[in-house]
């Protein structure tokens, strides 16, 4: 299995000893047992993650505290898509939780709203979905993960012909450092395809009246389907780049104002002079009304037709949006998703934020290493720069079903956190 383990053990002494099972790339540190830690910079910036859900636990929740280490292993890779930083702020916030006996006070309706905003404090305007589901998954099914009107998980089952493999691009994803101008720039533009709809519907009379949170309180409000919301963009927007000249006759003031309380704003608004609406808004409306499809066509009994090919259709397509609309695709996660469907996989598309890392794809159960087989190509392939890769090739490529999400593993069994 692809996935996180954190070892720990409480210790006598008042410090916090962190090590990794890569000592190279993560040298051992201690950390004092200080809820007001501040967050490091430079390259000691991945213990952040740790950092944000100890301190918000210490300082919330006030355990009587004692030092304790931990051990870092991990198969999962790296800023690559597959969730390795929620699957490490999960782990991290269970660390703390497990030692100080805080576990059972702590349910996963209450845990999981924070660990979203413990990575937002590290600087990434994340939505939600990854920390989500790494708590809610259950092994063999899927989850259609909402959060409005409140958080719901409801479990779907994929075809029991259905398979996926996952394939690394070897294009890594660090979405800290590109934030600025790809990640929470997509969180920027959103806020204000939503202001300039709510205007244009005329739910609102200035920026300053905005009462939604999100493009599905508007959606309610009108009263419209996720089809009629994206012909609704088509008529506010344009297509292409809006300048902050433009943006600030458009929605009748000041950009900063409009974004200011999204999480690490600033970053966003010094490293862009251009934004784009009606891509960004599009792509929102047209991928929820895909899930939903999704959802549908594996719920539908004695389905008529090409069910995997249906919904390969519909992986298709999120991509095909994923990189023409919200432009979140690389040069090589099209090479690789095209090399997937020329392979024989009904859909492929990129995984996670995007912007490099890995694609999922969907083939028939049973074809799994006679496709992986085909998949090697790519990693193999003369280049004029070759693919930095291990003999370890399974890490990159690998077929996959649904797992159980984050759990409890103690030396004298096995406990799942409920």
């Amino acid at each position: 299995e692809q996935d996180m383990i954190i070892a720990c053990r409480p210790t006598s002494k008042s410090v916090i000893e962190i090590n990794h099972i890569n000592p190279v790339l993560f040298p051992p540190i201690k950390l004092p047992l200080d809820p007001y830690h501040k967050f490091f910079e430079g390259d000691n910036k991945w213990l952040n993650f740790f950092l944000a859900a100890f301190k918000h636990i210490a300082q919330c929740k006030k355990p009587e505290m004692t030092g304790f280490q931990i051990l870092i292993e991990s198969v999962i890779p790296m800023e690559a898509g597959v969730s390795s930083s929620a699957a490490y702020s999960v782990c991290s916030t269970l660390v703390p939780l497990i030692l100080y006996g805080l576990q059972d006070k702590y349910p996963r309706s209450e845990m999981v709203p924070k660990i979203i905003d413990y990575e937002r404090s590290v600087g990434l305007a994340c939505g939600g979905m990854d920390q989500t589901i790494s708590v809610y998954a259950e092994k063999g099914a899927a989850k259609l993960i909402d959060f409005f009107p409140e958080p719901k998980q409801t479990t779907v089952f994929l075809p029991k012909n259905a398979a996926l493999v996952i394939s690394n691009s070897l294009s890594i994803v660090p979405k800290i450092a590109t934030a600025g101008f790809r990640y929470n720039k997509r969180v920027v533009e959103c806020r204000l395809a939503l202001i300039g709809l709510s205007l244009k519907t005329k739910k609102i009379g200035s920026y300053k009246d905005l009462k939604y949170k999100n493009f599905w309180e508007l959606q309610q409000d009108l009263e419209c389907t996720l089809p009629q919301m994206a012909e609704l963009v088509e008529k506010a927007f344009k297509p292409g780049e809006y300048s902050e000249k433009e943006l600030e006759e458009l929605l009748g003031g000041e950009i900063l104002d409009m974004v200011k309380d999204i999480p690490n704003f600033e970053i966003v608004l010094s490293s862009n002079t251009h934004y784009k609406l009606y891509e960004r808004a599009k792509h929102v409306f047209n991928e929820a009304d895909r899930v939903l499809q999704f959802k549908e066509i594996c719920e539908t009994k004695d389905y008529e037709g090409d069910i995997l090919g249906a919904l390969g259709s519909l992986m298709n397509h999120s991509h095909y949006s994923c990189r023409d609309l919200y432009e979140c695709s690389s040069p090589e996660l099209e090479e690789l998703t095209n090399f997937c469907r020329e392979s024989g996989a009904y859909g492929s598309r990129l995984t996670g934020a995007g912007w490099g890392g890995c694609c999922i794809s969907l083939i028939e159960k049973g074809k799994e290493e006679e496709f992986i087989k085909k998949i090697e190509e790519y990693y193999t392939k003369p280049r004029e720069t070759s693919l930095w890769i291990t003999d370890d090739l399974n890490t990159y490529l690998f077929a996959t079903q649904p797992g159980r999400g984050a759990c409890i593993l103690d030396p004298k069994g096995c406990i799942w956190f409920q």
